[in-house]
């Protein structure tokens, strides 16, 4: 529980809600829904549960965000009893499921599984009775509650996002923005999200350091100053620039970040230079850089190493960038002052924003253009933006929050109130996003979390992130919206019109496709998301943990049986990798496996060991030339997203669902966004992307070699 001022907010409540809509996804989507394999009992019962979850659900959706009548302790344990109930709940039904379905795979008699899933089923409801009961209890002590029975949602028409109630008359509300991606429906970026204001003379600066100043000699600029302060804008904006691209005939951009990883560094610049193909990507690390550095010779270049953490970083590539005595640049953004002193003999302090140019990013955002503010609100926007310190970051990321709930005074106050008094630049920027992220509609609250998952300056197709939600659970569904994946893409501009989440790459039509998070926020995502025990990232430091999400970032850690043979994989639901190693180890049934960069040869793999596998991305796996044949027999796999793979692994995906059409008639998807190598004329499916909701059991067995 965070409280901040006069203001109380439970955390817990999004996890809860997210939990809980997963729950229900599976009992809708494959317990009420028709299913050969499973011989159903009591569907009265089904319906009851059903019933059950969504009226808890809907409190969630109602509560989760500020309440100033509700009693915060028994708010906070109710919250929490709701989401130990649901996630003991969501472990049962999906292991004895997952059982009726490897009974099934098998040709056997599901008769005794199916028993065993009654008698979870019965008793799931007979916890949720019990919830939903405490619910009730707490109606009658609070007034403030509007609560009917479990047949109906619980009422939100003065709720603004689900979030807040709005107390402002029309007229108010017509001088803000309100442009927030979930109401709108649009699917294209406004105006406002591209704001960028207060870098003019820095731009001239650097890009006469970059162009003008008469030196051959190679020169390293460093842009140093704290995160949040825009250090990234204002490099992109020099790269950008027309008369910069002009002067260097060769650009290269990279994001070190600060787990760097030397051979994806050279990977990353050498693909600005030179068409990325296979050969490339199976060099070592010493051939990779001879490459590099043979491709910049005797050429005028501008590399760009954004976010370096470290003087080990800039040692580790630096031998790559050869003198041309032609006037080549070196632009190098950094947090640490020490590793500007280190690399560069002209630093570029980055200072905050004028009062002036802040007031002018803030009131973009919230007002638009039309810049009339009514008294009341300036004076408790200026008091704000006294507490965001100058900082881009911070302003954006509070007006965002502020357009999005349209005007209401009472939160202006409390956004105010709750910047008052920090001491630091650092707690200021931890402070708007912890508050950024208190207000959010609870729906919203998982999905940006998720974020953690992926590692720092991810750049993320949105494809592959929507696909990820919808397999998750995170999807309340409604009748608005024609598809899971259309809400998902309603939810990403909600998080966008917030300024929470960046658009990074867009398509010719104007839609987003790629998406990233500022590294402070993906801090915050992680910190957040470990807090609730949900998320475990391992790496080279990790400590062991049971969580719902796992991430592995580090190909060097071995994943065995023995390092985790004192765990319960019961709790994981999705395991995503960066990069492993692969060892002869198993982990419990996964719905969501996405394999990157990974070098595998051969994978030595069946159905068995993926008995309710959903969703299979392979991304950036040079080596590996088919997949499994007998994942055809995964009776849950619907969907196989490949990127950058050998066109075989296309072929062989393609195969597996023609083999699946024919035998079963149901529908396998396989998605290939861009083979590099040998790419065929090849069926690709272009309908809407089908992940349904089920992660099962985990089977101790050997899967990969």
């Amino acid at each position: 529980m965070v409280e901040t001022n006069n203001s109380t907010y439970s955390k817990s409540s999004s996890m809860a809600f997210a939990v809980v809509t997963s729950l229900l996804e599976i009992v809708e989507k494959h317990l009420l829904q028709p299913n050969s394999s499973l011989v159903l009992y009591s569907r009265e019962m089904v319906v009851s549960l059903s019933k059950k979850l969504r009226f808890v659900q809907a409190f969630l959706e109602e509560f989760g965000a500020k309440t100033d009548n509700w009693e915060a302790n028994n708010k906070e344990s109710l919250e929490a009893e709701i989401l130990d109930v649901a996630a003991e709940a969501e472990s049962k039904v999906e292991s004895e499921l997952g059982q009726v379905y490897v009974v099934a795979n098998r040709g056997d008699s599901v008769v005794s599984a199916c028993q065993k899933l009654h008698q979870t089923l019965q008793q799931v409801l007979k916890d949720f009775e019990d919830v939903e009961v405490k619910i009730l209890m707490e109606k009658t002590n609070t007034n403030s509650l509007v609560i009917g029975s479990s047949t109906e949602s619980l009422k939100q028409e003065n709720m603004v996002g689900g979030a807040y109630q709005n107390t402002l008359e029309p007229p108010v509300q017509a001088y803000f923005t309100g442009s927030v991606g979930s109401i709108t429906g649009k699917n294209t970026l406004e105006p406002e999200n591209s704001v960028i204001v207060g870098f003019n003379k820095d731009i001239k600066k650097i890009t006469y350091r970059l162009i003008r100043l008469p030196r051959v000699k190679r020169d390293v600029l460093t842009l140093v100053g704290l995160g949040g302060i825009g250090k990234t804008t204002l490099a992109n904006m020099v790269y950008t620039n027309s008369l910069v691209a002009f002067h260097f005939p060769i650009r290269a951009w990279v994001v070190v970040s600060k787990e760097h990883n030397v051979k994806e560094m050279l990977v990353c610049l050498l693909g600005c230079i030179v068409p990325m193909t296979s050969e490339i990507s199976n060099k070592d690390e010493e051939q990779l850089a001879e490459q590099l550095r043979k491709s910049l010779i005797g050429h005028r270049y501008l590399i760009v190493l954004d976010d370096v953490w470290s003087i080990a970083a800039w040692d580790a590539i630096q031998g790559c960038f050869p003198d041309n005595s032609n006037g080549s640049r070196i632009l190098l953004t950094t947090r640490f002052t020490e590793v500007a002193v280190y690399t560069s003999e002209y630093l570029h302090a980055m200072k905050a924003q004028t009062q002036d140019d802040s007031w002018k990013l803030f009131s973009r955002k919230v007002f638009g253009l039309k810049q009339i503010v009514p008294q009341e609100y300036k004076s408790l926007g200026k008091r704000i933006l006294d507490g965001c310190y100058g900082l881009p970051l911070a302003i954006v990321v509070m007006a965002g929050l502020l357009a999005t709930l349209e005007g209401s005074i009472e939160i202006w106050r409390d956004a105010a109130k709750t910047l008052d008094g920090m001491d630091s630049a650092e707690n200021r920027i931890s402070r708007v996003l912890s508050l950024s992220y208190n207000y959010l509609p609870t729906h919203l609250k998982a999905c940006l979390l998720y974020f953690g998952v992926f590692r720092e300056d991810s750049d993320i197709p949105v494809k592959k992130l929507i696909s990820l939600w919808v397999a998750e659970g995170f999807l309340k569904a409604k009748k608005k919206y024609k598809s899971m994946e259309k809400q998902a893409e309603s939810y990403l501009h909600d998080l966008i019109d917030r300024s929470l989440v960046q658009a990074n790459e867009l398509s010719i039509d104007g839609k987003i496709k790629s998406c990233k998070v500022h590294d402070r926020l993906h801090e915050f995502c992680m910190r957040e998301a470990k807090k609730e025990n949900f998320l475990s990232v391992i790496n080279g430091n990790h400590v062991q943990e049971d969580r719902r999400w796992m991430s592995f970032q580090s190909r060097s850690w071995p994943v065995t049986q023995t390092s985790y043979e004192n765990h319960t994989f019961h709790k994981i639901r999705s395991i995503l990798y960066s990069e492993w190693e692969p060892t002869k180890w198993g982990f419990r049934g996964l719905k969501i496996l996405l394999v990157e960069r990974l070098d595998l040869k051969h994978w030595n793999a069946n159905a068995e060991h993926f008995p309710v596998l959903e969703l299979l991305v392979l991304k950036h796996c040079w080596d590996l030339k088919r997949v499994p044949v007998t994942f055809a027999n995964i009776k849950t796999l619907k969907s196989i997203v490949l990127e950058s793979c050998y066109s075989s692994l296309v072929t062989s995906a393609n195969n597996i669902a023609g083999k699946v059409q024919r035998k079963e008639n149901r529908i396998l998807r396989v998605y290939d966004h861009g083979t590099k190598v040998g790419l065929s004329s090849i069926l690709i499916h272009n309908s809407e992307l089908l992940v349904l909701c089920l992660l099962i059991w985990w089977i101790d067995i050997i899967f990969i070699s």
